[in-house]
């Protein structure tokens, strides 16, 4: 988690152009030398840069999808595990940070929220989580 956290702040030029280090997100997918070239979302790039950069294998896609069928499914969160979630006909993929105020709500650290690397509060439902899961060993 630790390094996800370190990327807090990174975000899209305000022509939504992406900066060196989101480029660096993609070419850990197999939108490698993509970006900057369509409108992509890039939260899967963020959490494959990130298991990468922890030494685990992601799913080397660019879809948030694709997280569906990885690693060891848990059936309770834990901070830090990686989160799918399914909302408004979209997925995206997070890290685990913690419950919301009301506790039907859960927190996410990830790419691509509000065209950065953030802390999501408060706007995710648990009901809208498809997966939790930890890398394998």
């Amino acid at each position: 988690m630790s390094i996800a956290i370190n990327e807090i702040g990174t975000k899209e030029n305000s022509d939504k152009t992406n900066i060196a280090r989101i480029i660096e997100y993609f070419d850990a997918t197999d939108l490698k030398g993509q970006a900057g070239t369509k409108t992509w979302g890039w939260c899967s790039a963020y959490a494959n840069w990130v298991m990468k950069s922890a030494g685990y294998t992601g799913t080397n896609s660019g879809k948030a999808n694709s997280w569906l069928n990885w690693g060891n499914a848990l059936t309770e969160p834990q901070y830090g595990c990686l989160v799918v979630t399914y909302k408004n006909d979209l997925y995206h993929v997070g890290f685990y940070a913690g419950l919301g105020a009301n506790d039907l709500t859960i927190n996410l650290l990830g790419g691509n929220q509000t065209d950065q690397v953030m802390y999501q509060q408060y706007y995710y439902l648990k009901t809208d989580v498809v997966r939790y899961a930890w890398p394998n060993p």
